[in-house]
């Protein structure tokens, strides 16, 4: 991770966002600003009681369900 993001000063705080899209705060961490660091990268309420994200939840399981589908079967005969 620290290679990844090329993180070279400690502590650092990274947001890690499953869609790709992190970020590293790049100013030495107070409470001040880890305060306002997370209230901008911290969901609003948990993602099991927001509409919105349980649908993108949804939509990537149903897409990930029709790969395999479309994906050919193993071979499973074997020659002798």
């Amino acid at each position: 991770m620290i290679e990844k993001f090329g993180i070279t000063e400690f502590p650092k705080v990274v947001y890690l966002n499953d869609d790709g899209d992190n970020i590293v705060m790049e100013k030495k961490p107070s409470w001040n600003r880890l305060n306002t660091f997370m209230r901008e990268h911290a969901l609003r309420k948990p993602y099991y009681e927001d509409a919105k994200a349980l649908a993108i939840l949804e939509a990537r399981k149903v897409a990930e369900d029709v790969e395999k589908a479309e994906e050919p079967a193993p071979d499973t005969h074997q020659e002798l």
